[in-house]
């Protein structure tokens, strides 16, 4: 049982799986299977031989529709990203980069055919993941600055209301001063 004390004076168990330490220690000395290479031979001994080499294409339709989902999430992370990139750069509007719908077709189009190709597979979990932190993410430098902006603006407000406290305090001190001066002339 997990956390019960250790009772030291119960035997140690030396067995193992297939038997105890004598019978294991013998099994591991006996010779092992020959794999018949020559280490002289090299690397060319391990390659697969033609006849275990698969045949005819690797396209089957789940692959082609796995390389087009991961065509067009990747296809959408690139329209998300660049766009962005470059109108922080510019400083103009994201929508300005984007691609065309004909550009973006054919992005996703060229994507799907290479993943096919290759043979990649990106796990749906991931191409979430991916396309969350690429439409959020892309917005913390905005968030950042709109933040600045409001703290700023703050700022202004706070300088604002002092400058008018300022001047309300400097109209009631003209005022007493013009009243002392004119209880004074009378």
């Amino acid at each position: 049982m997990i956390g019960a004390p250790i009772n030291n004076n119960s035997p140690v168990n030396s067995n193992y799986p297939t038997g105890d330490i004598a019978s294991f220690i013998e099994e591991f000395n006996q010779p092992k299977q020959d794999m018949n290479l020559d280490i002289a031979e090299g690397l060319d001994a391990l390659e697969p031989l033609e006849e275990d080499m698969p045949t005819g294409k690797l396209d089957t339709t789940a692959t082609r529709a796995a390389a087009g989902a991961g065509g067009r999430m990747i296809a959408a992370v690139i329209d998300t990203t660049i766009p962005m990139t470059l109108g922080m750069i510019a400083k103009e509007s994201p929508d300005e980069f984007k691609a065309t719908d004909s550009q973006r077709e054919e992005l996703e189009a060229a994507l799907t055919e290479y993943m096919a190709l290759r043979g990649d597979d990106i796990p749906p979990g991931v191409m979430v993941l991916i396309l969350v932190l690429t439409i959020y993410g892309s917005q913390v430098p905005h968030a950042l600055a709109l933040r600045k902006q409001n703290l700023r603006q703050e700022q202004l407000d706070q300088r604002e209301e002092e400058l008018k406290r300022l001047e309300r305090e400097l109209k009631d001190k003209a005022k007493a001063l013009e009243k002392k001066e004119e209880k004074e002339e009378e």
